[in-house]
């Protein structure tokens, strides 16, 4: 199995902050799923967005809050970890 690590940035609403939303950096670990004799590319790639679940921290209260979010993903592969690194630098 070929795992595929990678950064992603989201936008979460604040609880604490009245609406307002923080950046924060994603380490998303991905894999390729082999069907059949080798990968499958191309055809049959529905594009999906599973539900996850995460604690945040206010950058402004320095409080924890849950979020939920969606990341995009595709037949081809499965979403094996999702976790929080920080803060997005703008």
């Amino acid at each position: 199995m070929m795992s595929v690590p990678e950064e992603k940035t989201i936008s979460v609403s604040c609880p604490y902050c009245e609406g307002a939303e923080h950046k924060y950096k994603l380490r998303v670990v991905k894999t390729l799923i082999v069907r059949g004799a080798g990968f499958e590319f191309g055809e049959g790639k529905a594009r999906t967005k599973p539900d996850f679940t995460r604690i945040f921290i206010c950058p402004k209260t320095g409080k924890k809050f849950e979020a939920d979010f969606e990341l995009w993903k595709d037949s081809t592969q499965k979403i094996l970890s999702v976790d929080v690194i920080g803060l997005a630098v703008e």
